[in-house]
């Protein structure tokens, strides 16, 4: 299993920044609360269009409450790389190929949850805007980093995470709201837990 894993090095180092962001984003949305306007969904699956410093990937969010789940096209990769947040063990699974997956607790210690990841009150309200022809209700994320969050006035779908600068942005599109499947939050039956290579840590926040 160890060389497997040292094998998997470079692989690594690609995806666990990427499952760090999307897992921080997707709790972005399982920890929301706005009593002043309408209350965005929690539960639902859609496709994401996130861009970052120019870079666009394609991602399927599924959202249940505290649980996330990200599946991420990236070019060069086999197959969709896979984030599972489960909240109710407080654990972050990252799914590589050939079925095996690493497991990072999530503490309340990490910068994964600092500026209020796990605050029903992270989300400011702070006016209303259109966003490609959708009326939004307008929120600021609190935290350290400047980002607003944008949800659908009629019905809490969720619309974009935009930054200041322009150099950050998650839309959301084909949003279908409702419970999901509780399998979709656990490692696939028969998948082995691999050991995380020494000197690679897994990156807590964006």
């Amino acid at each position: 299993m160890h060389q497997r894993a040292i094998g998997f090095g470079s692989l690594l180092k690609r995806t666990l920044p990427l499952a760090s962001a999307l897992s921080a984003a997707a709790l972005l949305l399982a920890s929301q609360n706005a009593s002043a306007a309408t209350k965005p969904i929690n539960q639902f699956s859609a496709d994401q269009e996130i861009t970052s410093k120019g870079r666009t990937i394609s991602v399927k969010i599924h959202l249940d409450g505290r649980n996330a789940r990200t599946e991420a096209t990236m070019p060069g990769m086999p197959e969709p790389m896979v984030s599972i947040i489960n909240g109710d063990r407080n654990v972050m699974w990252i799914m590589m190929p050939g079925n095996v997956y690493m497991e990072k607790p999530i503490t309340e210690e990490e910068s994964l949850t600092r500026g209020g990841l796990t605050d029903p009150d992270m989300l400011e309200h702070v006016g209303h805007e259109s966003v490609n022809g959708v009326e939004c209700d307008k929120y600021r994320i609190k935290g350290p980093k400047a980002l607003f969050f944008y949800a659908n006035e009629a019905n809490g779908f969720p619309v974009r995470i935009a930054g200041t600068d322009g150099d950050f942005q998650i839309n959301w599109k084909n949003v279908k709201p409702g419970p999901q499947p509780a399998t979709l939050f656990q490692p696939p039956a028969g998948a082995t837990k691999m050991t995380m290579p020494a000197g690679l840590n897994l990156p807590t926040g964006p």
